[in-house]
């Protein structure tokens, strides 16, 4: 919490306010000192890592692009950040893994995992495979490649930027006052979701997990239910912030999220959730595998290759490798027309709403779960845990859905819907409306620091990703 204090109210306004009197070119190397100084803050020697893999992902692009053995410098490129990323993120797991299946002792590395370390490395090899593949041009400074991978607003938590998105912006870019009001609004947007809303889920799922399979169904749907919320606020705030940060200096940055939770199919919440990450792997390796131009069945397997590894992209645990291969089988049901969301039109459309809300909630509990016996055994709370109650579960169920807990749950679950963007258009037709906005957005501003003056931890869930 004090570092989100410093951040705020220290850390990004000095930041701001020596940035905007730079030309771009010193503002490169001023926003690229920010930046390293900011990782250092939180990681100390790991930002010597973050340092190494800009150094060698540079050498491979500025390699690539002289012409000579361009398909093994890119092998090379691909086997360094895929290993680097091995080692510090998967090292236990597959220690844990191999001492599973033969029994054995082996000790556990226990290394420990640099922030951000999937996004930044996804970053510099799309850079890498932008240049190879002719899409962009190379990167001739190693300052502003620096600055693309490590630039501190998406660097812990993403959005994942690939090169030739924000390019141009390395080299020329303005920064004024009506874009930096912009990126104010989103930046405040973002914070009050995690703040105000996530960090209140947070309590309640909690709560309820640690009561560790004394569930019964609506104990259990209640955990569910409030981590998908929680998850969403959590993720798409640091991304709003992420992005408004942006626009404060001068950077347009991806969108990450667009209402996930209005999807009537799995496919369309994919196009909706965590928008940068599914760009990537569509980019980088559905497509390169064939795509769906190689007949149906080779189709379905890279769509399950793909969310094997998105699963294992989110997480060292076999929990989230079962969320990413059933989220695949899903939607190979859905392309099959096994489930026949595809064929619902107009009114229809809402019976691919709840199906869809149904499924990403559930799967989600092996997002959250500890373990996967502890994921199983919520998941068969929900659905054959009893909607009875006893005297000491209507208390437990009191102690959580408190009046304050219902109420976050309404706004949240209505903040998730399509009616804020409905009544943001409408608000966009008055002559007042841009004072609305900031007054709003100084308001939430606001309200968010007193909460952080009150929380103990502040901790964002895609963080230790």
């Amino acid at each position: 919490v004090f570092s989100s204090f410093v951040f705020i109210c220290i850390f990004l306004p000095v930041v701001y306010c020596v940035n905007i009197l730079l030309p771009p070119r010193a503002s490169n190397g001023f926003l690229l000192a920010a930046s390293l100084f900011l990782y250092a803050w939180g990681e100390q020697i790991y930002v010597l890592l973050l340092a190494g893999c800009i150094v060698v992902n540079y050498g491979m692009v500025r390699l690539i692009a002289k012409g000579r053995c361009r398909r093994g410098l890119l092998a090379f490129s691909i086997a360094f950040n895929l290993t680097f990323l091995g080692i510090f993120k998967y090292a236990d797991m597959a220690v844990e893994t191999v001492n599973a299946m033969t029994g054995a002792a082996l000790p556990l590395p226990g290394i420990s995992m640099p922030i951000g370390i999937s996004f930044f490395t996804f970053q510099a090899m799309s850079c890498v495979v932008d240049v190879y593949r002719g899409r962009c041009k190379v990167q001739h400074s190693l300052l502003d490649f620096a600055l693309y991978v490590s630039f501190f607003p998406q660097l812990i938590a993403g959005p994942i930027v690939k090169y030739h998105e924000i390019a141009a912006y390395l080299t020329e870019r303005r920064v004024t006052i009506d874009e930096s009001a912009v990126g104010l609004r989103r930046f405040s947007y973002g914070l009050a979701k995690k703040v105000l809303i996530a960090n209140s889920l947070a309590a309640l799922v909690d709560g309820v997990y640690a009561l560790d399979s004394r569930w019964n169904a609506p104990l259990a749907w209640l955990a569910a239910i409030g981590y998908a919320l929680q998850i969403y606020y959590d993720f798409s705030g640091y991304s709003d912030m992420a992005i408004g940060m942006g626009r404060m200096f001068g950077f347009v940055l991806p969108e990450n999220f667009d209402l996930p939770y209005a999807s009537a199919s799995l496919r369309d919440f994919w196009r909706r959730w965590h928008m940068s990450l599914s760009g990537w792997f569509r980019d980088y390796l559905y497509i390169p595998l064939g795509g769906n131009r190689k007949g149906a069945v080779r189709t379905q397997l890279n769509r399950l290759i793909v969310f094997f590894l998105t699963g294992l992209w989110h997480g060292a645990g076999w929990n989230f490798v079962v969320w990413g291969l059933c989220h695949g089988v899903l939607t190979a049901f859905e392309d099959l027309g096994v489930i026949p969301v595809a064929k619902l039109k107009g009114r229809a459309r809402w019976i691919g709403v709840i199906y869809t809300l149904a499924a990403v909630t559930s799967l989600f509990v092996l997002f959250r779960a500890d373990t996967l016996s502890q994921a199983f055994s919520l998941l068969r709370a929900m659905f054959s845990g009893g909607f009875g109650f006893d005297t000491a579960q209507r208390i437990c169920l009191a102690d959580f859905l408190t009046p304050w807990a219902a109420i976050v749950l309404a706004v949240s679950a209505l903040g998730a819907s399509p009616v804020p963007r409905r009544i943001s258009e409408k608000l966009n037709a008055l002559r007042s409306s841009e004072a609305l906005r900031m007054g709003a957005a100084l308001l939430l501003l606001c309200a968010c620091q007193i909460a952080l003056a009150a929380q103990s931890s502040n901790p964002f869930i895609y963080f230790r990703f």
